[in-house]
């Protein structure tokens, strides 16, 4: 073969190979797409080994991903990761980057937030006071008394500054109708602050020991039964022979149920009442109660007007002949 037809086949042969490598990047550009998708990932924290991470500005990352319309379509949230390293971070309050490890299959486009506040302390331990609550109703007549709590203090372990907002580790008790004394295993307790708000972190939860403590309520009666003279100063005797008679009462005790709380009295009075002095049979006369009290028993008493010694009792009606 000459050479100028040798040269002529050449050139023919590399335009085939280049209009086939042509050919078949074009087709490959033409049905390749490309996708787009955005994941929410929660935050992984790799921390220190001297200082706990207890709080996160931010506790999830929106991940911005792109690649071959298949491989997003199969990509799943657990192959996309957002990490903190604070290995080498020793401050308190920290502003870090967030890393993100996407599949080689996919590029990540963007990351929100791109940085996260970052607070961390070391971990400590404080005895903290036990505080019940006691809320219901016991049964009808009855009435609860202060809690008995044993242990009366727990030792709280967590992250330093949230140990220090603590004043009580609280709980309560829910009383239904009990009539005697109850005792309960709380274990659903909470650390708390001086007004009463929940002190917890998301990232790090506060530790008890120990993690339960046992209260008893005693369950007592309403009212205490006390057995109390009768006064009779609201009662007034009347008559000619008034000024030589004195007072007999019967009985001379009540017993009163008197509400917890309330002093006892040291005695009861009668309603006031005028009284014959000539009256023989005397009167049944009701009592004044004070507030709070109740009468066990009869409410009333028997009140006679006796004449001292001496006294000339008054005569006796002379019978009118018809």
């Amino acid at each position: 073969m000459k050479p100028s037809r040798l040269r002529e086949v050449l050139a023919l042969g590399g335009a085939l190979v280049l209009w086939y490598f042509v050919r078949t990047t074009n087709y490959v550009n033409s049905t390749t797409s490309l996708s787009q998708m955005q994941i929410t990932v929660p935050l992984q924290v790799r921390m220190g080994p001297r200082l706990t991470v207890y709080h996160l500005s931010q506790e999830t990352a929106r991940v911005t991903i792109q690649g071959d319309s298949q491989a997003v379509a199969s990509l799943r949230e657990q192959q996309v990761s957002a990490l903190l390293d604070l290995t080498r971070e020793d401050g308190l309050n920290v502003y870090t980057k967030v890393q993100v490890i996407v599949p080689g299959v996919v590029q990540m486009l963007d990351v929100d937030p791109a940085f996260v506040n970052v607070l961390q302390a070391a971990v400590g331990s404080r005895q903290c006071p036990v505080e019940i609550s006691v809320s219901g109703e016991p049964a009808s007549g009855r009435a609860a008394e202060p809690p008995r709590i044993s242990p009366t203090t727990v030792t709280v372990t967590g992250p330093d500054p949230l140990l220090q907002t603590i004043d009580k580790v609280r709980g309560e008790v829910i009383l239904d109708g009990q009539s005697q004394a109850t005792s309960f295993v709380l274990r659903n307790l909470d650390p708390t602050d001086a007004v009463g708000q929940r002190v917890e972190s998301r990232r790090v939860p506060l530790t008890l020991t120990p993690d339960s403590v046992s209260v008893t309520v005693p369950i007592t009666s309403r009212s205490r039964s006390t057995a109390v003279p009768v006064a009779l100063d609201n009662v007034r005797v009347t008559g000619e022979r008034a000024e030589g008679a004195r007072l007999q009462v019967k009985p001379e005790f009540v017993t009163l149920q008197v509400t917890r709380g309330i002093p006892l009295p040291e005695f009861v009075l009668t309603r006031p009442v005028s009284l014959d002095a000539d009256d023989r049979e005397g009167r049944d006369v009701a009592l004044e109660l004070p507030s709070g009290c109740q009468a066990v028993g009869r409410k009333s008493v028997r009140v006679v007007a006796l004449l001292k010694p001496g006294a000339t009792p008054a005569p006796s009606p002379t019978p009118v002949a018809p």
